[in-house]
């Protein structure tokens, strides 16, 4: 049985659309052009967007709250350190599309892919300084920061990934669960 959109969105991006994680990643195959504008025009009074990441031979699905990732790239700390692996000093958009060309174009992986999910920025630059060897504690990403945090962290999004995925099995519209903005 093919998955829903709807489905792989609840069971990808529940952290993202409780309101308690700014983004989330998920590699999608199925779904036509009319389901992802339908799905656009649905989350985007949440303050939701989603990108199609050609990557690979692959889409990559990445649903974000605009506010929060706006928020994230601000940041004057994540702009130097995006600016040293060769982003612009650009908003948001421009930045975005920085990623896009680096998924589809890149020898390697883009690790600092990190920041765009809201994963902290010293678990990011440490993944890459330690090759993602000599962390601290592994979970949903590698924490080279500070672990307790995120256990506390990726907990959280254990279970609302859980409570999404079994309220839309049961029948609920996941409309229905989305936080607002």
């Amino acid at each position: 049985m093919t998955k829903s959109f709807e489905t792989a969105l609840a069971e990808q991006c529940a952290p993202t659309l409780a309101g308690i994680k700014p983004a989330n990643l998920f590699p999608w195959t199925g779904a036509n052009a009319a389901e992802f504008v339908h799905w656009r025009e649905t989350l985007a009074p949440y303050g939701m967007e989603f990108r199609i990441f050609p990557a690979a031979g692959r889409r990559l699905i990445y649903l974000f709250r605009t506010a929060r990732l706006r928020e994230i790239l601000s940041d004057s700390s994540v702009r130097t350190f995006l600016r040293r692996l060769g982003y612009p000093d650009a908003d948001c958009d421009a930045l975005l599309g920085r990623l896009s060309a680096k998924l589809r174009f890149a020898e390697e992986f883009p690790h600092e892919i990190g920041i765009f999910l809201g994963y902290p920025l010293e678990d990011v630059a440490g993944f890459m300084e330690h090759r993602g060897k000599s962390y601290a504690y592994c979970g949903c990403w590698k924490v080279y920061g500070n672990p307790e945090e995120a256990k506390r962290r990726f907990a959280e999004y254990r279970r609302c990934t859980a409570l999404y995925r079994e309220t839309v099995r049961a029948g609920v519209p996941l409309t229905r669960l989305i936080a607002a903005a």
